[in-house]
């Protein structure tokens, strides 16, 4: 572009020079041959040539110039536009996707939860739960705690599909992994199992869990419960949202066993 520009700077000098030259030649003839009205003429219209070709000279590179800074500024405007709106559509679509979480969040929620009117005893009511939770999360075993009444300690309260050699000792809140997800109040993944933590057992033979899930269940701000559920998957970011839920939604539920 500015190539050509510049071509454009030297033809136009280079007429310039041509008609200051033509009119100078002219202007020696008339002189010459003393016609004067003719020479006045003459000059004046070549002046007004030349007049006129720089003003248009001018006003072309300055309108070219302004042409290209309303194009810059119209392209960012565009630009900027358009980078807004795409972040407003993603930011929606965000939105629109936490909502649907959220939904199928406390659609699950709510499969998992037993009426109590229909399991009145600790043991049914919470081997219940583990089995809701085994079809909608797939766990492969599982252990309910139930706290002790008046007490930091812990006992097993019920069982999914275990087949340990030896049952469940009791814990106090903070001691072992069940125990420090009841004092911290939060949910507790472990990826790497210790050896012979606890075993499943299957058509395939006996196989360790990839995943051990601590969930605290909370009632008033007091952990008075806890599940330790056992996978063969890694537990996603849906399911961790379904058993904080269930943290916090089970204790009441729970809290009416154990007054």
């Amino acid at each position: 572009m500015k190539k050509y520009r510049l071509i454009t700077v030297v033809l136009f000098i280079s007429l310039i020079i041509v008609l200051l030259l033509f009119s100078v030649y002219l202007y020696n003839t008339a002189l010459k041959e003393e016609y004067f009205y003719s020479k006045n003429i003459i000059v004046i219209c070549i002046v007004l040539i030349l007049i006129i070709a720089v003003l248009k000279l001018i006003i072309s590179y300055k309108l070219s110039d302004q042409r290209k800074i309303d194009q810059k500024i119209k392209t960012i405007v565009e630009n900027e536009k358009a980078k807004i709106i795409a972040e407003y559509d993603k930011q929606e679509i965000k939105e629109e996707k936490a909502n649907e979480t959220e939904v199928k969040v406390d659609e699950i929620v709510k499969k998992i939860i037993p009426n109590p009117q229909k399991l009145n005893t600790l043991k049914s009511y919470t081997e219940k739960v583990l089995s809701n939770i085994a079809k909608e999360i797939e766990i492969i075993q599982g252990l309910f705690y139930a706290r002790i009444k008046k007490s930091n300690s812990f006992t097993v309260a019920g069982e999914y599909a275990f087949t340990g050699e030896k049952k469940p000792k009791d814990f106090k809140l903070g001691i072992t992994l069940p125990g420090q997800a009841a004092k911290s109040k939060d949910i507790l993944i472990i990826d790497k199992i210790p050896d012979n933590y606890f075993s499943v057992e299957s058509g395939l033979g006996k196989s360790k869990p990839k995943s051990i899930v601590m969930v605290p269940i909370i009632n008033k701000n007091t952990a008075i419960a806890v599940m330790e559920l056992g996978t063969f998957k890694e537990i996603n970011s849906a399911e961790q949202k379904v058993l904080k839920a269930l943290s916090s939604k089970l204790g009441d539920k729970i809290s009416k066993f154990i007054k």
